[in-house]
């Protein structure tokens, strides 16, 4: 969803003819004042979740090869101090 607005916000400046710059970065031609600095921060954010999620899943479920690790890993001693 955060692509997808990307792609109207560039699209409505590009049809404004001033593009997408440095300095239209933070103009918000909306009524709710949605800026293209949300579309970064939310695909940012995306990123960090994914990752954190794909960490997690890589560990729980169980592969072709070597063995899984319990649900509650995380929180055990032994995984961040081995």
């Amino acid at each position: 969803a955060a692509f997808s607005y990307g792609l109207q916000i560039i699209g409505n400046l590009e049809e404004k003819g001033v593009g997408l710059t440095g300095n239209t970065v933070l103009f918000a031609d909306y009524p709710s004042g949605f800026m293209f600095q949300n579309v970064l921060g939310s695909l940012m954010f995306d990123c960090v979740i994914w990752g954190v999620l794909s960490w997690y899943l890589n560990r729980v479920v169980k592969g072709d090869y070597g063995r899984s690790l319990p649900v509650y890993f995380p929180f055990m001693l032994s995984y961040w101090c081995p």
